[in-house]
């Protein structure tokens, strides 16, 4: 863990040197992507922003999901992100995981961008003393008509070891499949109807499909 500290200070140390080269403007982007209400009181929030140049950014994200007035997930993570090339940013950082189970804090490193097919791609490894945590994720948007969009999602959540008290088991321990029809009449406010089915390996719940209606807003 010594080591992964060491090189989140060294990526820092050099993205402020880039930025001081740079005549770039400062720009800030923030968005909430997911705000949705389900079934059985089920709530998820998602929102993530950042604040930087072309060439060298400062990225935030968090995660959110409550179920019958408890929370069942919470994380943050925040990361200094840089191009990779055209299409792929590289996030150098560290994540923060509230819930489930006790607190912990890993070492983030992250590859985002396009795919061909215009898949949005994001793979991402969490590393802990313990543990490491890898987790992909795949989103591809089909324009109906000037108002709808179709958005289908993938999320996969694998494990180096199980831990009861996360509810998670090695390997392959968590996959989410979602479909949402979005109206994208207004600019920076978007609402939709989400079905979202999870297949849990691990822990009690196996199934789950949830119905919900969202709000995706742009900053």
């Amino acid at each position: 863990m010594r080591r992964g500290w060491l090189l989140f200070i060294f990526f820092l140390t050099t993205s402020a040197r880039a930025d001081g080269m740079t005549d770039d403007p400062l720009l800030v982007y923030g968005s909430v992507d997911k705000f949705e209400i389900g079934e059985s009181a089920k709530q998820k929030v998602e929102a993530d922003g950042w604040v930087g140049r072309d060439y060298s950014k400062w990225a935030w994200n968090l995660k959110a999901e409550r179920e019958s007035n408890m929370t069942r997930a919470l994380s943050f993570s925040a990361a200094y992100r840089r191009p990779v090339n055209a299409f792929w940013d590289l996030d150098v950082g560290l994540r923060h995981d509230q819930e489930p189970g006790p607190e912990a804090t890993r070492l983030r490193l992250a590859l985002l961008g396009m795919m061909p097919y215009f898949i949005e791609t994001s793979a991402a490894v969490h590393l802990g003393r313990q543990q490491v945590h890898v987790e992909i994720a795949f989103e591809h948007e089909l324009p109906l008509n000037r108002s709808w969009m179709l958005k289908t999602g993938l999320e996969l959540d694998m494990y180096s070891q199980a831990d009861h008290e996360r509810e998670v088991t090695n390997g392959l321990s968590d996959l989410e499949f979602r479909v949402s029809l979005k109206y994208e009449r207004h600019k920076h406010l978007h609402p939709y109807f989400v079905i979202e089915h999870k297949r849990h390996f691990a822990g009690d719940r196996e199934k789950e499909t949830h119905a919900g209606l969202g709000l995706s807003v742009w900053f």
